[in-house]
């Protein structure tokens, strides 16, 4: 519970100076956000502000701050991602190797 109480302390300070709507509650977007260190807050605070910005807010609300937060932990949107057979069958290759080193690794008889 401690932990919550500091991370929504660091999103306060990191939100200073940024209009923020009625719907953000720091409390939940500390509880999104464990193990993030105040750099982590602040860029997901700015993050935010940037998506704001982009779809001509003036205020940061809970669902720029949703979206930020997929950013930063999944990497932005690719929208034009085609993936060519090739490319899938690389990847399906390299976790097949990933299989069997666990498989050799835990699994011994």
């Amino acid at each position: 519970m401690i932990l919550f109480v500091c991370l929504a302390c660091h999103l306060q300070v990191h939100s200073r100076g940024k209009s923020l709507a009625k719907d953000v509650d720091f409390d939940k977007i500390s509880r999104r956000t464990p193990g993030f260190t105040g750099a982590d807050l602040q860029n997901l605070m700015n993050e935010a502000a940037i998506l704001a910005a982009r779809r001509d807010l003036k205020e940061i609300s809970k669902d720029e701050i949703a979206d930020a937060l997929e950013r930063i932990i999944a990497g932005p949107e690719k929208k034009n991602a085609v993936v060519s057979e090739e490319r899938k069958k690389l990847v399906a290759y390299h976790g097949k190797d990933h299989m069997h080193t666990f498989l050799h690794i835990f699994c011994r008889a």
